[in-house]
């Protein structure tokens, strides 16, 4: 794909800002400060010459366009801060609005407007050379004052303007400037040869695509530093300002309809502080520019689009860091974004390289089961196309439905807790996309389902997924060579692998969640009391199928019954126990009905009228119906076999039958101590509850004739091959990358 940058260096404009330092020591000085009235010239200097750099990579709120006005130049106040030959503050910082007119700079002086005639009130040097610094359109009056302490030059060049957010540019307040002036202060002799530079830089950008099925949807402005500094950056390749915790920030992102039109392409128009990054590796093309390879933080556009082709949504993502790629277009390390500079991109999305650096490529979540945190920190976006494999809508009805009159929705079919609001779903209806986060403070469960029209009434469910609220993030361990028996820390918790047969049938890249799927927690030991085993039990899962049922209710557990933990809808309503049907029934159909847990009391003891031993992908690629996360699987035959009764799996003393509060078991050795806990199972007779507190199982992705196999455990021992369970019966699961 040819992609274009085109960054051009010129003039630019701003707004004010207050300053970040507050509560300090204000100035105080002796003497009669501010008698000598001094006539004061000066000017805002122009840009450098224009320098132009190309190359042939891919190419906010619409702030307004000073220079398009042809008053980025302009001075509205001013201060003057005087300092002596010592770089003291004399007398006290002077601050003025009353600006005479400026006169725009003609005939190639390298100014944009001239300023004759201000007066202000100094201190008189005696005949010493003072130096006087001038801030212009801060817009604030009570910048310089006792709540800032400027009682040192040093102190003034060391002081910051805080952003905020943004910094966003208003005819009426100007762009922030600085100059100074060196030599005498005295009545009737004039400080002249005072030249303002704006203390900013400009980021125009222009985009447009002309790739098919391609949809720009999020634009942003990354690793702004956080406030104007006074100091000039020091000589040489420097990172300025020096990166800390808070030193720089990211721009919010954009609302596009804003954005200006600018012949074909749209413009959106940025100001931020200067801002110099030091490449701390080579970078030997232009695909090669990436945040990675400065050790400071340089700053750069990233373009979010959606890619809608093939069936599939794919979301493209490209990072154009800026700078000053030279005359050539070959200067690839400079990540410098220099004051009084503007740098202009331009993008036109012709296709997605996949050998350029810079753009990164990820299809939208195929799985039935997305992980978020809570509190809003993060989301996960499934691609609706998945509703294919339901055995009963075609794409032409699918892409039938899509559109911005559609009438799809998405709700919260049952949730174990108030983890998902309906605010925290949003259904892209044009592009076929589901994104849900919970802005809830606490982690649990919900089963968030897609209606075709509206109508929530059971058996319209055209797909599900399952939302697990959870602050574990077990995709930390990547994927790298492991030694047996071993636990890793990821935030959250761990992961795990168990021994030689283990490593053997699941390779040495694999390790497994150290918890069922859907629990609330996870155990290194052996528990003594409820309140730690019950968060550990995770969700019941029937054999192929993809949508979990709740677990049981918490504490005594009346064997036989179907009772559950309380489940709630979207606004918080309770909504009762998961209704229970007889079965078998299609796959169709129990799509259509995930709530609905389909029992079978006649051999095969199997909810599916048609018995497909592949639903859960046995022995090949993640199916359509895997109910893990994106990255991990249901685990195969084999993942338990290093389990003993006699040495691995060490059972607790004090576990007797049916006690919810101890039963459970812990797999130790090497550093893995892994906790299963008795979590029981639904029965394939009438969905009834049975050995809650007893017996604990995992099951495999692997079928035994008519049966499956698992690994079962009680008080008795374990085993890993457990191969005499029907398809029927609801058990845990625990998922191991794919």
């Amino acid at each position: 794909m040819k992609k274009t940058i085109l960054y051009t260096v010129l003039a630019l404009g701003m707004t004010a800002v207050s300053c970040s330092r507050s509560g300090l020591e204000g100035p105080r000085q002796p003497g009669e400060p501010n008698k000598t009235p001094v006539t004061a010239a000066f000017s805002s200097v122009a840009v450098p010459a224009p320098i132009t750099a190309y190359s042939n990579a891919p190419d906010s709120k619409a702030s307004l366009d000073l220079t398009d006005g042809g008053i980025d130049g302009q001075v509205h106040d001013l201060w003057a801060v005087q300092y002596d030959a010592a770089g003291k503050l004399v007398g006290t910082p002077y601050y003025t609005a009353d600006i005479p007119a400026g006169t725009p700079a003609v005939g190639g002086s390298g100014l944009d407007y001239t300023y004759d005639g201000l007066s202000l009130r100094l201190t008189s040097s005696g005949g010493a050379a003072h130096t006087v610094c001038f801030v212009a359109n801060t817009h604030n009056g009570s910048l310089f004052t006792v709540d800032n302490d400027v009682s040192t030059l040093d102190r003034l060049r060391e002081t910051v303007l805080g952003i905020g957010d943004e910094y966003r540019p208003a005819a009426a307040a100007g762009v922030v400037m600085m100059g100074s002036y060196t030599g005498e202060v005295a009545s009737g002799t004039p400080v002249t040869g005072v030249r303002l530079e704006r203390l900013a830089a400009k980021v125009v950008f222009k985009y447009k695509t002309s790739l098919p099925g391609f949809t720009v949807s999020g634009v942003q402005l990354k690793n702004v530093p956080a406030g104007f500094r006074f100091a000039e950056a020091a000589a040489g390749n420097v990172n300025f300002p020096a990166v800390t915790a808070d030193s720089h920030i990211d721009y919010p992102a954009e609302d596009l309809a804003k954005a200006a039109p600018d012949g074909d392409y749209k413009k959106i128009v940025w100001y931020m502080p200067e801002n110099l990054s030091r490449a701390s590796a080579p970078v030997p093309a232009v695909g090669d520019r990436t945040p990675d390879k400065s050790d400071g933080r340089p700053a750069y556009v990233e373009v979010s689009g959606i890619l809608n082709a093939g069936g599939q949504c794919r979301k493209a993502v490209y990072r154009i860091l800026l700078g000053d790629l030279g005359s050539a277009g070959t200067s690839f390390a400079d990540f410098n974004v220099k004051r009084n500079h503007i740098y202009t991109v331009t993008l036109d999305v012709q296709g997605v390289n996949a050998g350029d650096n810079r753009i990164t490529v990820e299809s939208f979540d195929m799985s039935n089961c997305g992980m978020v945190s809570p509190n809003g920190s993060d989301s996960v976006t499934f691609d609706i196309r998945k509703c294919l494999n339901n055995g009963f809508t075609t794409e032409q009805a699918l892409n039938a439905m899509l559109g911005a009159s559609s009438t799809l929705t998405a709700d919260v079919l049952w949730q174990d807790g108030n983890v998902i609001g309906t605010s925290d779903i949003a259904l892209d209806k044009v592009n076929g996309l589901l994104t849900v986060k919970s802005t809830k403070v606490t982690e649990g469960n919900a089963v968030v389902a897609l209606y075709p029209d509206g109508n929530k009434a059971q058996g319209t469910v055209l797909w599900s997924w399952h939302i697990w609220v959870t602050k574990y993030r077990p995709d930390e361990a990547g994927i790298a060579t492991r030694a047996a028996n071993t636990a890793y820390p990821v935030t959250g918790g761990q992961v795990h692998t168990y021994g030689t047969e283990f490593q053997k049938e699941n390779g040495l890249s694999r390790v497994i969640m150290d918890r069922n799927l859907g629990a609330t927690a996870a155990l290194y030991k052996l528990v003594t009391t409820n309140a730690e085993n019950y968060p550990t039990y995770g969700l019941f899962y029937q054999w192929g199928r993809k949508d979990p049922f709740p677990k049981a209710p918490e504490g005594d557990v009346v064997q036989g019954s179907v009772a559950s933990q309380p489940t709630y809808n979207s606004q918080g309503e309770p909504v009762g126990f998961t209704e229970k049907v007889l079965g078998p029934v299609t796959i169709a159909t129990a799509v259509k009905n995930p709530k609905v847990f389909y029992y079978n009391e006649t051999e095969p003891y199997d909810w599916n009228s048609v018995p497909d031993d592949g639903l859960w992908g046995d022995g090949a690629p993640k199916s359509a119906y895997d109910p893990c996360p994106k990255g991990w699987r249901i685990a195969p035959i084999g993942t338990w076999d290093d389990f003993s009764v006699l040495t691995s799996f060490n059972l607790d003393p004090s576990w007797v039958e049916m006690n919810v509060e101890l039963a459970g078991g812990l797999y130790a050795a090497g550093s893995v101590n892994a906790f299963y806990p008795a979590a029981g199972l639904r029965h394939w007779s009438g969905a009834a509850l049975y050995n809650v507190g007893f017996s604990g199982f995992s099951s495999t992705s692997t079928v035994h004739g008519d049966n499956i196999y698992l690994m079962a455990f009680d008080c008795n021992g374990v085993n890993p091959r457990s191969d005499g369970h029907r398809r029927a019966r609801g058990f845990q699961v625990r998922c191991i990358q794919e």
